[in-house]
């Protein structure tokens, strides 16, 4: 399958209840990747501005 709309006809082919499976394996596996997702780690306030090196620093902690 190349394309969406070919994606979209063979979801519509598939039984309700095979859609509604692949539905919650995609809502599952979508949330997991945005939980995968970097965040900065919380810090207490300092009463210091905050640069953008600090900002580049926390995201390459990994």
């Amino acid at each position: 399958m190349d394309n969406l709309p070919e994606i979209e006809a063979a979801v519509d082919a598939l039984p309700v209840t095979q859609q509604k499976e692949l539905f919650r394996h995609l809502a599952e596996r979508l949330q997991e990747d945005a939980e995968l997702k970097r965040s900065l780690p919380l810090v207490p306030p300092t009463g210091n501005s905050i640069t953008q090196q600090d900002i580049d620093d926390a995201l390459d902690t990994d």
